[in-house]
């Protein structure tokens, strides 16, 4: 069983399950969470995020955003490098280049060697 997320939207003080979120991301004023049903501030940083998150669920695109890839449309690899992940309805997010092949390796989208 995954730990619930604690998240708070005004007064409001909730735990979520974590396949409701799309992104954790920071935003200036600390971190910020994503759902289908809107955003929520997060009590937590990143780094404890990602200890808490489902490893095989959950990846750090960048050092400020972390990602649901069950929750990911599609994946854009341009030629320059770069990833561009779509998440839905929410929009779409770019994948630093030091997290491209962390990301890429989770994806299995490395290309196959031929001999």
């Amino acid at each position: 069983r995954l730990a619930p997320v604690p998240v708070r939207r005004g007064e409001e003080r909730l735990l979520l399950p974590q396949e409701r979120f799309l992104t954790f991301y920071t935003d200036g004023k600390g971190v910020s969470a994503r759902t289908g049903e809107g955003t929520y501030a997060v009590p937590l940083r990143l780094y404890e995020l990602e200890e808490l998150l489902d490893q095989s669920r959950f990846a750090r695109i960048s050092n400020g955003e972390i990602i649901n890839l069950d929750k990911v449309t599609a994946v854009d690899l341009s030629l320059t490098g770069t990833i561009r992940m779509t998440l839905g309805e929410a929009g779409y997010t770019y994948v630093s280049r030091r997290y491209v092949k962390k990301i890429k390796e989770a994806l299995q989208l490395e290309r196959r060697r031929t001999r």
